[in-house]
């Protein structure tokens, strides 16, 4: 998705400018850029806006009515807004912490106690993101599976890369499916 500039700007344009111009390439480019550079300061503003945010998955529909005990301050909690379909998987629960170090707290011990059941069904702990650092995150998701079929210590960071931590104490990132199987290959002709 790209932003167009307004239809004033396009039409001085065509209109002063050649149609092959090195200005107009100029041009272009330029918006191109700054475009691309709107686009990541969105990205990064979004995902700050959620840095206090936990998304939980599994747990079953009015659990989270529920007193959990812990001592933290929860600003509001309430079901992602989608359709609710009776018998399929209870929708996600958006959770917001007042303090960040609250978030990192109870996903680590999420981590730690993993698998967690509640009722007999498990549930799971997740940072929230944009939708478009998740779907970058679910693409890295097979390539991650098969390597920790492979016993390679390895786990997703944010945004959407895998750190490997080699035999020797090093660590290593793959930013994409590609670069992951070229490095993979090279940490397996290492060993």
């Amino acid at each position: 998705m790209s932003i167009k500039p307004p239809k004033l700007l396009r039409e001085s344009l065509r209109k002063w400018l050649p149609r092959e111009s090195p200005l107009k390439g100029k041009v272009q480019r330029g918006f191109s850029i700054k475009n691309e550079a709107l686009r990541n300061k969105m990205e990064y503003i979004e995902n700050y806006n959620r840095r206090n945010n936990i998304r939980l998955i599994g747990l079953s529909e009015g659990a989270e009515e529920e007193n959990f005990g812990a001592p933290i301050i929860i600003e509001r909690a309430h079901h992602v807004p989608t359709v609710r379909i009776p018998g399929k998987a209870p929708r996600p629960i958006l959770i917001r912490l007042l303090r960040f170090q609250d978030r990192e707290t109870i996903l680590r011990i999420a981590r730690e106690k993993a698998p967690i059941y509640v009722d007999g069904k498990r549930v799971s702990f997740f940072p929230d993101f944009s939708s478009e650092v998740m779907n970058r995150r679910r693409g890295m998701i097979p390539a991650l599976k098969a390597l920790k079929e492979k016993n390679v210590n390895c786990h997703l960071v944010y945004p959407a890369r895998i750190r490997i931590l080699t035999e020797d104490g090093g660590t290593r990132f793959c930013h994409t499916s590609d670069e992951l199987q070229n490095r993979y290959s090279t940490l397996q002709e290492d060993t």
